[in-house]
């Protein structure tokens, strides 16, 4: 399964479930990026300090659902916009990663360490194995529990769920602090895969997971899918990039060449199941 790559699918599919759980839930968290490299040079940190893989996963995903409590509480509580919440997470965690790596190791981002990767199952990385446990998980909890049912209804009958006593917001806040620590925990996997933390780690990767959200339907399988997909389209750019005769503007622009192709035809394919027919 080599022509799969597992090094950015894994992340790509760990960030797009956190972004799943807040847009279902009616807010969506563009944090994702910040969160990333916020729970990356967490897991190294710790997984340095403690050389227990364990912890340094736990201590990303604590991180990640924190900010995700912070955006929860600037947004639902202080009625801050959510875009403009979560761009200022996005700005604020990279400077502190970087502070905080300047005064522990000296220098702005470049912190290595031995053995922090599990190794495989099956020539399959154990992280890839993780998102998609993390994947059905997801599936089950979002559309077969009173929870899901709940935080879906909190994106889409905010009013319906206030008139049965319920509040939205709890579920939202919820949503928000899972989505959090997912797109950590996605940062985590990336620096401790690599054993090693650079500054511009998640490399965009908050981004992309976004657009996979919504080329994959806003469902975990389809998701998987997208996530396939756009992980392949970066995988082959990387590829050609070493080919002369292929122009460089051209590679660098394949991934997002092939987003825009894949958005139009699911739209496409969206308007016409959506038609009534005669």
């Amino acid at each position: 399964m080599s022509w799969i790559p597992f090094d950015l699918l894994t992340p790509l599919l760990v960030a797009g479930l956190g972004a799943l759980w807040s847009e279902r839930a009616g807010v969506l968290n563009i944090a994702l990026e910040g969160q990333m490299l916020a729970g990356a040079l967490t897991a190294i940190l710790v997984f340095h300090l403690t050389g227990r893989l364990a912890l340094a996963l736990g201590a990303a995903l604590a991180l990640g659902a924190l900010t995700g409590l912070i955006l929860a509480w600037g947004t639902l509580d202080l009625g801050a916009d959510p875009f403009i919440a979560a761009l200022g997470l996005n700005l604020l965690l990279p400077a502190l990663a970087g502070w905080v790596s300047l005064s522990l190791f000296g220098n702005l981002g470049i912190i290595r360490v031995e053995g922090a990767s599990p190794g495989t199952l099956a020539g399959v990385p154990w992280f890839f194995w993780a998102a998609l446990g993390l994947t059905a998980a997801t599936h089950a909890v979002l559309f077969h529990t009173p929870w899901g049912l709940r935080v879906r209804a909190a994106g889409t009958s905010a009013p319906l769920m206030a008139s049965r006593g319920l509040v939205p917001a709890t579920y939202q806040r919820g949503a928000l602090a899972l989505s959090g620590a997912l797109g950590a925990l996605a940062g985590a996997f990336v620096s401790l895969s690599l054993g090693a933390f650079v500054q511009g780690i998640s490399a965009g990767k908050g981004w992309i997971a976004l657009v996979a959200l919504y080329l994959g339907l806003r469902r975990p399988w389809p998701l998987l899918v997208a996530c396939f997909v756009l992980a392949w389209a970066e995988q082959a750019a990387n590829l050609l990039q070493g080919i002369p005769q292929v122009p460089a503007n051209l590679v660098l622009g394949l991934p997002s060449l092939l987003t825009v192709v894949v958005f139009v035809a699911t739209s496409a394919a969206r308007k016409v199941r959506s038609r009534p027919r005669s």
